[in-house]
C-alpha cells in the first residue's frame, strides 16, 4: 500500500516442464518448508510494445508445500 497499490492479484501460468535436477531442487525446496523468490511483473497490456517501453513492478514470489 506504500505506492499506492492493494488488493488481490491473479496469475495464471502452465503447464510447465521441469527439467528432472530442476524438479529435485523445487521438491528439496518444498520439503524445507518453502522459499522467496524476487521477481519482475510485467503489465499485460504492454506485451505488444517494443520490450524498451513495457511498465514493470518489483515484487516477490512465495514458494511454499500448499501455495504460492
Amino acid at each position: 500500500m506504500e505506492d499506492g497499490y492493494f488488493g488481490t492479484a491473479f496469475a495464471e501460468f502452465g503447464p510447465i516442464t521441469v527439467e528432472p535436477s530442476q524438479k529435485k531442487s523445487l521438491e528439496y525446496i518444498l520439503g524445507s518448508g518453502g522459499t522467496r523468490f524476487p521477481v519482475t511483473i510485467y503489465f499485460k497490456t504492454d506485451w505488444g510494445k517494443p520490450i524498451e517501453k513495457w511498465r514493470s513492478q518489483e515484487g516477490t514470489l512465495i514458494v511454499e508445500s500448499d501455495r504460492l
